[in-house]
């Protein structure tokens, strides 16, 4: 059974009875990020909604994030997983 350790950032680190930590957001690019969880998944939706895209500068505005460079780095994320996601399931795909 995992219970919340109350001083962790949004709540994203649980803990087992025997003390062992773990990070809901370990092994993606969420991980380390000071950017609520709703953040990302707001970004997520407007990036894959929105046609013929979006650029950071809009992300910006939608998202009301202060410095441009943080909604660069959070676009590029985004895109970049999605890209090596799409390759890896490309390369998973049996030709017959």
């Amino acid at each position: 059974m995992y219970h919340r350790i109350p001083h962790c950032y949004w709540g994203v680190k649980l803990e087992c009875a025997n003390g062992h930590q773990i990070s809901l957001t370990a092994g993606t690019d969420m991980h380390r990020s000071k950017l609520p969880f709703t953040l990302w998944f707001h970004a997520a939706y407007l990036v894959s909604t929105l046609t013929p895209g979006i650029s950071a500068l809009q992300l910006q505005k939608q998202l009301g994030i202060a410095q441009y460079e943080i909604a660069f780095r959070l676009l590029h994320k985004l895109r970049s997983t999605w890209v090596r996601d799409l390759n890896e399931l490309r390369m998973t795909k049996s030709v017959e």
